[in-house]
């Protein structure tokens, strides 16, 4: 819509639907001061997005942006990839570990870490090599070291938080476990896809 509507694209994107009187936060802005510190954002051209959305309201949300620059919603179609496959258990160092998602996985290696490494722990997480991307860490004792405000994506085990959002979770905790000098093997995962 930027690249189609250069000259009218800041006019329509100051009203409805995407300005509300009522509305304290903006989800389109050329500032991302407008924004919701809460919520993740995009930069998209001269823009700032609220991209704090789940898949549905994601498209919906685009079709607005269609329907207000004059298109059908029909334009915008959507083609479903398969989603991965769901996970059925897993056990880690030959014993059942509670796994009915993969973020149950991923707390529960960490938790099983914590109990072995007691007095190593906070020092191998330190290890920015292994623990810290290029925006944030993956585990902290401070939540806000996660670079992410929204709760569905962090959790807390112990006295530590880990991000657990987006995908990958299989291989962040075979990190988690080759940091801590375990063969990744150690962990297996079982899967509807088997």
């Amino acid at each position: 819509m930027q690249n189609r509507y250069p000259s009218v694209f800041a006019e329509t994107v100051a009203r409805a639907p995407f300005v509300k009187p009522n509305r304290t936060w903006q989800y389109i802005s050329s500032d991302a001061q407008d924004l919701s510190p809460k919520h993740q954002q995009r930069r998209v051209g001269a823009y700032f997005l609220d991209v704090n959305l789940s898949a549905k309201k994601a498209v919906a949300r685009a079709r607005q942006f269609l329907v207000a620059f004059g298109h059908s919603a029909n334009e915008l179609s959507i083609h479903r990839q398969p989603g991965p496959p769901k996970l059925k258990g897993a056990s880690l160092f030959g014993k059942p570990i509670p796994a009915k998602t993969y973020i149950e996985m991923l707390t529960s290696v960490v938790a099983e870490l914590q109990n072995r490494h007691l007095d190593t722990f906070s020092m191998i997480v330190g290890n920015e090599k292994d623990f810290r991307g290029t925006k944030r860490w993956i585990i902290s004792r401070d939540p806000d070291d996660l670079g992410t405000l929204s709760t569905r994506s962090t959790r807390q085990v112990g006295d530590y938080w880990i991000y657990t959002g987006g995908t990958g979770r299989v291989p962040r905790a075979h990190k988690f476990l080759e940091a801590f000098g375990h063969d990744p093997k150690e962990l297996v995962v079982h899967t509807s896809d088997e």
